[in-house]
């Protein structure tokens, strides 16, 4: 005898349906259409079944800041390759973290709900900013580097990805190896009472190390 058979979501694809279902609508059509009703209707999912994962709006906002924050911050624990020369290897991890992840679309969604959820929720940032100063504390105990060069770095690793999730700039894939690693040479600066004479700074590049030639947006 035939039995139809309707396998029941597992508890995790149903959290990850409902943080992507409120990221969705968060882009869509702003945070305040992410009530607690439209999440669940939007995954599919019964208003008790969202209750369980998440009590409320603020839990689903947090959610989807400390999973993003927990997945990236494996992502720059993975890039963080000291080797032979451990000077500015935090924030040059943070770098290669960010880079690597640019243009994701399977991610995109969730990082735009969230940019929308810390705009609207500033306690959803909370956990970012804890690990943001964990981060800055890394580079000023970096006896070796100079902390300026190396948060000059983290700001611009920031903007470039900013201006990919935004659809910014349209910058061409040479340009943005370019740039990824002249930040890279940033990681690599000493501070400024231990440089030598003869070591250039990244803004004392030859000729020959110009960033190649980039057509602005139409």
């Amino acid at each position: 005898m035939a039995t139809a058979h309707h396998r029941k979501k597992q508890p995790e694809e149903v959290r990850a349906a409902l943080l992507r279902a409120a990221a969705r609508l968060m882009v869509e059509r702003g945070p305040q259409a992410a009530t607690l009703d439209a999440v669940a209707r939007a995954a599919g999912v019964s208003k008790g079944g969202l209750l369980h994962h998440f009590p409320g709006k603020q839990a689903l906002f947090e959610a989807l800041s400390e999973d993003l924050m927990n997945r990236f911050a494996a992502r720059v624990a993975a890039s963080d390759s000291r080797g032979p020369e451990p000077r500015g290897a935090a924030a040059r991890a943070y770098l290669r973290a960010t880079a690597a992840m640019i243009g994701e679309p399977s991610d995109m969604e969730l990082w735009r709900g969230l940019l929308m959820a810390e705009i609207a929720e500033p306690e959803a940032r909370s956990s970012w900013r804890d690990w943001a100063a964990e981060q800055v504390r890394l580079d000023r105990s970096d006896g070796a580097a100079d902390p300026t060069a190396l948060l000059i770095c983290r700001l611009a690793s920031d903007g470039l990805w900013l201006a990919d999730m935004l659809g910014l700039y349209a910058i061409d894939p040479a340009v943005r190896t370019a740039v990824v690693q002249r930040l890279e040479r940033l990681t690599d600066v000493p501070p400024p009472d231990q440089a030598s004479p003869d070591q250039k700074s990244p803004e004392q590049e030859s000729p020959g190390q110009e960033l190649p030639d980039q057509e602005p947006p139409p």
